[in-house]
């Protein structure tokens, strides 16, 4: 959709008089944040859906702007449940396809996975030789001792 669409149907929402009456949260019921739910009411959720909206409309001067890189999001507005369990804070608009950034994950899982392994590699070789020498230790004392 083009930005102008998109600002059409922003307009449409009019969220100006509905926020007196929304109600919007996320909320996690179990035990990770991958087990999370929405609490709202329409006029919440067509609030919600607008900033969103204005978010996708905003993104590409975001990422092209060299000093603000994420789109800060009301944390104290009246329309968001104030028990909410999940806030969120900020976007951060990305340029690139879905492949792209999961492959940028990827790359940053296997450098990570690399320095584990370095670093697991090294502390088996200390212990290792920890081993060797109270080993060589241990029989000294049992020959000469």
């Amino acid at each position: 959709m083009t930005d102008e669409e998109l600002k059409t149907i922003i307009n449409k929402l009019d969220t100006k008089h509905k926020k007196a009456e929304a109600i919007f949260g996320i909320f996690q019921y179990g035990g990770g944040p991958e087990e999370c739910f929405i609490r709202a009411n329409k006029s919440g959720l067509q609030i919600f859906a607008a900033e969103l909206l204005q978010a996708s409309v905003d993104s590409k001067s975001i990422i092209e702007d060299t000093k603000k890189k994420v789109i800060l999001l009301d944390q104290d507005a009246e329309w968001l449940d104030d028990n909410a369990d999940v806030c969120l804070q900020y976007i951060e608009p990305m340029d690139g396809s879905r492949q792209e950034s999961l492959k940028i994950l990827n790359e940053n899982d296997s450098s990570m996975q690399a320095e584990v392994f370095k670093i697991g590699c090294i502390l088996l070789a200390v212990f290792l030789f920890a081993c060797l020498c109270l080993g060589i230790g241990k029989m000294w004392t049992i020959i000469f001792g």
